[in-house]
């Protein structure tokens, strides 16, 4: 598949609408958007239909978390029985043994839920923009067929940065230790620098690849070329945009998890006050029950906020990128007017297959 320009363009070349003539039968008005609209846009999308963008992930999060505290408990019980008393390796080796497959674990069901959320709320925000609510069955009967390729989708577009910013610099580290060559290390450091701009560079081209798989719906890298050529030109401003999506979700976070911070913090610093703390005490305060419970449900909270959030700015920069190159407000409008599979109901409503 080349990426030609008309291959993707499946209506006339328009100019952009002025903003004063953009209609906007959803959250956004149809036409090019600014940072602005993307961001209060998502907002929108998210609030109105927080059934399946927030509690839907939110129940998801406390679930996965809850499969890594009962080994985390267990875990904290091993610990504080070997604080104080020489450990025996074997022990430590089983401990190490569970804790490491107790993580896989984890990572398979955060990549499990954040498939599924990227795939709901993608489906969500599209349906949004032509200003139809979206109910959690309706958003898992939308997403379903596509939760496989999004998985291969994302592993894919991880292995391409993470291959292009650390491959490179192994091998040079590599290098240096079998030749004994410590002045490799500078090229070495020089090579991971630029690897890391590189894999960036693949991350801001890709990352519009999931809403094309979902929506449109495309294969796996027919998404990645197509995300690729969308973005081409308007690279800068997808960085820009997703930059400021990151700022805005890191101080939220920060925000919301300050408190179970102090509360740690003041109980530390009462352990720290005697001269020697007990090191059953310390781990007590860190791995408590109450503590643990507390980091879950505002875990889940934060993963929820801003993972509805960032991918509602991803799913509308793509609907950008698409009226810019594409005048894409045109079919949405006319989309907005036809009557929506998903919801049999009186009213326009489109699938959202149909939304790009």
């Amino acid at each position: 598949m080349t990426d030609n320009p008309e291959q993707y363009s499946q209506y006339p070349q328009q100019p952009p609408m002025a903003p004063f003539q953009a209609p906007q039968p959803g959250v956004i008005p149809l036409r090019p958007l600014d940072v602005g609209a993307m961001i209060s846009g998502s907002f929108r999308a998210v609030f109105r239909n927080w059934l399946p963008t927030l509690l839907l992930p939110f129940v998801g999060s406390l679930i996965v978390t809850a499969v890594g505290v009962v080994p985390m408990l267990t875990l904290f019980n091993q610990l504080t029985d070997m604080a104080g008393r020489r450990a025996d390796p074997d022990q430590v080796l089983s401990l190490l043994g569970r804790s490491l497959l107790f993580l896989l674990l984890e990572l398979v069901l955060v990549l499990a839920l954040s498939v599924l959320t990227q795939a709901v709320v993608t489906v969500t925000v599209s349906r949004a923009v032509l200003g139809r609510p979206t109910t959690i069955p309706q958003a898992l009967r939308a997403a379903a067929p596509r939760l496989l390729p999004l998985a291969g989708l994302a592993v894919l577009v991880w292995l391409i940065a993470f291959g292009c910013a650390f491959v490179p610099f192994a091998a040079v580290v590599t290098l240096a230790i079998v030749a004994n060559a410590p002045m490799l290390g500078l090229l070495a450091f020089v090579v991971l620098v630029g690897g890391v701009l590189v894999g960036a560079f693949y991350w801001i081209s890709y990352a519009t690849a999931p809403a094309a798989l979902v929506l449109e719906p495309a294969p796996v890298l027919t998404a990645l070329r197509r995300s690729r050529w969308l973005v081409t030109n308007n690279w800068w401003r997808a960085l820009g945009v997703l930059l400021l999506c990151g700022v805005i979700v890191y101080f939220a976070s920060y925000l919301v998890e300050l408190p179970i911070s102090f509360v740690q913090l003041a109980q530390m610093g009462s352990i720290s006050t005697s001269l020697r703390p007990d090191p059953r005490a310390v781990l007590s305060t860190v791995f408590s029950p109450t503590a643990l419970i507390m980091i879950t449900v505002l875990s889940a909270v934060v993963y929820a906020l801003g993972q509805a959030f960032t991918i509602g700015v991803s799913t509308l920069l793509y609907h950008d990128l698409r009226i810019r190159k594409e005048s894409f407000h045109l079919p949405l409008w006319q989309m907005a007017q036809l009557p929506d599979d998903l919801n049999p109901g009186p009213g326009p409503s489109p699938s959202p297959e149909a939304t790009t």
